[in-house]
C-alpha cells in the first residue's frame, strides 16, 4: 500500500507538521519513518521529517511546559533519527552545531531540571546523538570547531553522564576532527587517566560504605565510571583509526592497556553488582572500535592478542562475591556474551581467532598436576588456582563457541589435539573432557577442510577410545564429563570401535539414574548408534552390554505398594498427593523426580520395542534356561489357578464385544487386556524354540487376536484407546526379522496377520480401517528390522522351506485379495495397500520384487468396476493405491 498511497500520505504529513509541531506529532513522525523504508518515497519523507524533528526537540528543551506530559512525541522523533540518521543527514542544517545542541540536551538534561533525562527519551537520545553526528561527520559539511569546543568542555564536566556523552560524540565525529585531533585526543586521555586515578579513592570509600543506600550509591558510581572509561576507549580508538599518527604502535599499545582495564572493571562489576545495560553497550562499542583500529594499523594484531589474553584470563578467574547468596549470573557467561556481541558489532574474524588463540595458550600453560594418594578422595591439586582457572575456562569456551558455525573450523583440530595431549598426562581433570566434548561436538557441525578433517577425526577417535578405557575408574562429575566425550562422538569416530565405546555408554546409563541430563544424552546416543550403524550395533553385542541398564529404566517408574494412611474425609486430590509423597519418599534415587523417571521409563520401553527381535535375542542370551516358557500357561492367585485356554478367553471376548452394561464391558476388556499382556510377556521373554514345549497359539492367540482387532475399533472410547495401542504394539513386536524361525513368536505373528486379513474382509468400516493401519504398521516394522544383506537374500525369491515369511506373505495376500470377486475383500485389500505403499516404495529391493505384482493387482481391481456400494468404494481405493504405488 505504500507504493499506491505514498504521495497522499506525504501530503497529509506535510500539512499536519506545518500546522503545529507538538505533542500530537509523534504519529506523523512514525508514519514518515515507515515511508523512509520505501525506496520511492524515502528522500521526500526525509526532507519533511528532518526539520520537524529539530523543531520538536527545540520545543522539548523549553523548561516547565505542559505540552509533553509523557514525552512520547520526542521519543518517537529520536527513534526516527536514530534509525534513519544516514538518510536524514542530508536534510539537516549544514552547520552541525544546529543539530548538536538539541540532541545533546535531550541526551543529558531533563527539561524540568530533574536528575537525568526521562526514561522514554533517554532510551533513544544517546544513540540518536551518536548516529547523527557520525552521519554528519562523514559528509564533511560546515564548521565543526564550535561543536568540538563544547565536547572538549564536556569532557571536563563534573557529571559523569555528560562526560560519557561528550566522549561518544567525539567518537562519532572523529572523521571530521582533522584540525582538532590533538585537542580531542588529549581530552579523551585525560578522562581515562582521571578514572584510573579515582580507582584508589573509590576503593577506600567502598570500605567505609556499609548501609543499603551506600551500596546503591557505590553501585551507581562504579557503573558511571565504567561508562566514562568505555566511552574514552571508544573516542581514542575512533580518533586513531580516522587519522594517521607518527607512532601507531605506541598509540595501539596505550589503547590495549586501556581496554584491559575496561574489561577487568566490567568483570569485577558483573561479580559484585551485576551488569548495567548502558555501560555494557558503551563497552561493546569501544571494543569494536579498538578491533577496527587494530585491523587498520600496523602492529595491531599484537596489541589485540594482548587484550584477548587478558580478557580470557579475567573471564576465567572466579571473582569473589561479598554475598555468598548472590543470584547474579556467572562472570564467564557475561564475558562470553560480551565478546560475542563485540564480534557481531565489529564483523571481524580476527577477534574470534585471537580469543581462541589466547585460550589455547592459557590451556597449554596451566599446571594441572595433582598429588595422588592411597585413596582417591584424598587427591589434591598442586596448583588450585590453575585448576579453578581451567574449570572457568571450559565454561567460558562452552558459552563462547556455541553456535558460532564455521568460524570454529580452523580451531577444532587444534583444540582437540591440545586436549588429548593434556588429558593423556592428567587424566583426572574433568574440565579437559568437557573441552574435548566441546571440540568434537562443535567440530562435527563445521565444514572442515580435508586436511583438518583427517587430523580432527584421528584425534577424536583416539580421544574417544582412550576415554572409554578410563571410565571404569571414574565416578561422579569426572565420569559425567568423560561420558560426554563418548556420547558426542560422530559416526566417523564410532565406526569400527562400537564394542570399545559400549562400556562408556553403559556407564552413562548407570550414571543417568541420578542425573537426568546424562540419561537423556545417553538415550539419544543409543538410538543414534542403533540407527546409524545397526549391523555393527547388533553384531558387536552392543545391545547386550547396555540392555541391563536400559531394563532398569524400564521398570524404575512402575507403581509400588506403599503404606498410605487413607482418610475418608480427604478429597481425591489430597489422597493422590499423599500417595505421591509416599512414592517419592520410597524412591531409591532422590535426584530424579517421578515425572523424569516416568519419562525415561517410556523412552527405555520405546527403544526396546523398536529393537524387536534383536532385543529378544540379547535378552535370551542373558536369561537362564530355567526361565524358559513351559506348558500350559497358568496364573496362580493364591488358591485360584486360571488356565488361559478353553472357554475363559472366549467368554471374556464375548462380554467385552457385547451389548451388556458398560461397567461390565470395561471390566471384561481390562481383564482380557491383562491376560494378553501376560501371554505376550511369557512368549517374548524367551520364545519356545523349535516347537518344543507348550503350543500357546492353539490356546491363546487363535482366540485372542480376533477380539483384539474388534475391540481396537470399538465404539467405546476407553476400550478403543486400550486395544488400539495394544494392537499397534503387537504389530511392532511380532514383526521381527527372524520370523522364519520356528517358535511361538513366529506362530503368534502368523495368527495375527490372519486375524488382520479377516478384519479387512469384514463389513464394518471402522474395523477395516483399523486393520489396514495395523497391517501397514506390521509391514513398516518388518522392513525396518531387516538388514540389507537379509533383504537381498529374502527378496531373491529363494524359498527356505521353513517358517513364516511375513513380508512376502502379507504382500502376496494383499495382491491376491485385490483380484477377488468379493467387493468387500477387494475394498479391504485396497485400503491396506494404500496404507503400506509408501513403506514398500522406501525399499528399492522390496519394490523391485513386489512392485509390479501389486500394481497389476490394483489396476485389475480398478477395472473390476461396480455401480455402487462396496464395489465402487473398492474401485476408488484401488485407484488411490495404484497412484501411491506408481
Amino acid at each position: 500500500p505504500w507504493d499506491e498511497q505514498g504521495a497522499s500520505l506525504l501530503r497529509i504529513c506535510k500539512l499536519d507538521l506545518q500546522k503545529d509541531t507538538g505533542k500530537d506529532s509523534g504519529s506523523t513522525l512514525a508514519a514518515l519513518e515507515h515511508l523512509c523504508g520505501n525506496d520511492a518515497w524515502a528522500s521526500q519523507a526525509a526532507e519533511i521529517g528532518a526539520p520537524a524533528i529539530l523543531t520538536l526537540l527545540e520545543r522539548y528543551a523549553v523548561p516547565f511546559q505542559k505540552v509533553f506530559t509523557r514525552y512520547e512525541a520526542p521519543a518517537k522523533a529520536l527513534r526516527f533519527l536514530r534509525r534513519r540518521a544516514s538518510l536524514l543527514a542530508p536534510s539537516l542544517p549544514s552547520e552541525p552545531m544546529t543539530s548538536y545542541e538539541p540532541l545533546h540536551f535531550a541526551a543529558t538534561v531533563h527539561p524540568d531540571m530533574k536528575e537525568g533525562p526521562p526514561k522514554l527519551v533517554a532510551k533513544h537520545a544517546s544513540m540518536a546523538l551518536f548516529e547523527t553526528l557520525h552521519a554528519l561527520a562523514l559528509q564533511q559539511r560546515g564548521d565543526w570547531s564550535p561543536v568540538f569546543a563544547l565536547l572538549d568542555a564536556g569532557c571536563r564536566d563534573v557529571n559523569p553522564k555528560v562526560r560519557a556523552a561528550s566522549l561518544r560524540s567525539i567518537a562519532a565525529a572523529a572523521p571530521a576532527s582533522s584540525v582538532d585531533y590533538a585537542r580531542l585526543m588529549e581530552a579523551a586521555n585525560a578522562c581515562a587517566d582521571a578514572c584510573d586515578a579515582q580507582d584508589n579513592e573509590r576503593r577506600d570509600k567502598d570500605l567505609a560504605l556499609q548501609g543499603e543506600m551506600d551500596k546503591v550509591r557505590r553501585r551507581l558510581a562504579h557503573w558511571d565510571a565504567l561508562q566514562v572509561r568505555s566511552a574514552a576507549l571508544h573516542a581514542s580508538s575512533s580518533l586513531v583509526t580516522s587519522h594517521q599518527t607518527e607512532r601507531p604502535r605506541a598509540a595501539l599499545q596505550a589503547l590495549a592497556q586501556r581496554a584491559r582495564r575496561c574489561v577487568g572493571a566490567h568483570a569485577d562489576q558483573c561479580a559484585l553488582y551485576g551488569e548495567n545495560a548502558r555501560a555494557r553497550q558503551y563497552l561493546v562499542d569501544g571494543l569494536a572500535s579498538l578491533v577496527k583500529a587494530c585491523s587498520a594499523l600496523k602492529g595491531g594484531r599484537a596489541s589485540l592478542r594482548v587484550v584477548c589474553r587478558d580478557a580470557v584470563q579475567v573471564a576465567s578467574i572466579q571473582h569473589k562475591r561479598p554475598d555468598e547468596d548472590s543470584t547474579l549470573p556467572p562472570v564467564f557467561r557475561r564475558c562470553a556474551q560480551l565478546w560475542r556481541d563485540v564480534i557481531a558489532s565489529s564483523q571481524s574474524d580476527v577477534l574470534y581467532d585471537a580469543l581462541l588463540s589466547a585460550s589455547l595458550e592459557i590451556l597449554r600453560r596451566l599446571d594441572l598436576r595433582y598429588e595422588e594418594r592411597m585413596l582417591e578422595d584424598e587427591m589434591r591439586p598442586k596448583n588450585e588456582f590453575d585448576q579453578e582457572l581451567l574449570i572457568n575456562l571450559a565454561s567460558f569456551l562452552e558459552t563462547f563457541v556455541a553456535d558460532t558455525g564455521d568460524s570454529f573450523a580452523p580451531w577444532a583440530s587444534q583444540l582437540l589435539r591440545v586436549v588429548v595431549d593434556r588429558a593423556s598426562k592428567h587424566e583426572r581433570c574433568s574440565s579437559l573432557y568437557r573441552l574435548g566434548a566441546l571440540a568434537i561436538r562443535a567440530g562435527t557441525q563445521c565444514s572442515l577442510t580435508p586436511g583438518d578433517e583427517d587430523a580432527f577425526l584421528r584425534s577424536a577417535r583416539k580421544f574417544a577410545r582412550d576415554t572409554a578405557h578410563r571410565v571404569g575408574d571414574f565416578r561422579d562429575e569426572l565420569l559425567e564429563c568423560a561420558c560426554r566425550v563418548v556420547l558426542s562422538a560422530p559416526l566417523e569416530v564410532r565406526t569400527g570401535q562400537l564394542a570399545v565405546l559400549a562400556p562408556a555408554l553403559g556407564a552413562a546409563l548407570r550414571l543417568g539414574s541420578a542425573h537426568r541430563p546424562t540419561a537423556s544424552r545417553a538415550f539419544d546416543a543409543v538410538v543414534t548408534w542403533r540407527d546409524d550403524a545397526s549391523d555393527e550395533f547388533f553384531t558387536e553385542d552392543v545391545l547386550e552390554k547396555v540392555l541391563p541398564e536400559i531394563g532398569r529404566y524400564a521398570v524404575a517408574a512402575r507403581s509400588r505398594d506403599v503404606s498410605v494412611v487413607i482418610d475418608k474425609a480427604q478429597s481425591a486430590q489430597a489422597r493422590a498427593r499423599a500417595r505421591r509423597m509416599a512414592l517419592a519418599a520410597q524412591r531409591a534415587d532422590p535426584h530424579v523426580s517421578d515425572s523424569a523417571a516416568r519419562y525415561l521409563s517410556r523412552r527405555a520401553v520405546r527403544f526396546l520395542s523398536s529393537c524387536g527381535g534383536e532385543a529378544v535375542r540379547a535378552f535370551s542370551q542373558r536369561t537362564e534356561s530355567s526361565r524358559m516358557l513351559g506348558a500350559p500357561l497358568t496364573i496362580s492367585l493364591g488358591t485360584l489357578s486360571l488356565r488361559l485356554d478353553g472357554a475363559l478367553l472366549n467368554r471374556l471376548g464375548v462380554i467385552a464385544c457385547g451389548s451388556g452394561p458398560r461397567q461390565t464391558r470395561l471390566l471384561a476388556s481390562e481383564a482380557l487386556h491383562a491376560l494378553v499382556l501376560v501371554a505376550i510377556g511369557r512368549t517374548t521373554s524367551h520364545p519356545n524354540q523349535h516347537g518344543k514345549g507348550a503350543n500357546l497359539e492353539d490356546s491363546i492367540y487363535v482366540r485372542v487376536w480376533p477380539y483384539v482387532c474388534s475391540l481396537a475399533s470399538h465404539s467405546d472410547s476407553i476400550i478403543r484407546a486400550l486395544f488400539r495401542e495394544l494392537l499397534l504394539q503387537c504389530c511392532r513386536l511380532f514383526s521381527n526379522r527372524d520370523c522364519r524361525e520356528q517358535n511361538e513368536k513366529t506362530r503368534a505373528a502368523r495368527y495375527l496377520v490372519d486375524a488382520l486379513f479377516e478384519a479387512l474382509a469384514g463389513h464394518q468400516a471402522s474395523k477395516r480401517a483399523q486393520a489396514a493401519e495395523a497391517l501397514a504398521e506390521f509391514v513398516n516394522w518388518t522392513c525396518k528390522q531387516m538388514r540389507p544383506a537379509e533383504v537381498r537374500e529374502e527378496m531373491s525369491g529363494v524359498a527356505t522351506g521353513k517358517g513364516f515369511d511375513a513380508l512376502a506373505h502379507v504382500l502376496r495376500r494383499v495382491a491376491f485379495d485385490l483380484t477377488q470377486r468379493d467387493a468387500t475383500r477387494r475394498l479391504g485389500a485396497a485400503l491396506a495397500l494404500g496404507k503400506l505403499a509408501r513403506h514398500v516404495r522406501a525399499h528399492s529391493l522390496i519394490l523391485s520384487r513386489f512392485g509390479l505384482h501389486l500394481l497389476r493387482a490394483s489396476l485389475q481391481a480398478v477395472e473390476t468396476s461396480s455401480s455402487g456400494g462396496p464395489g465402487a468404494a473398492a474401485t476408488r481405493a484401488a485407484s488411490v493405491a495404484a497412484d501411491r504405488l506408481a
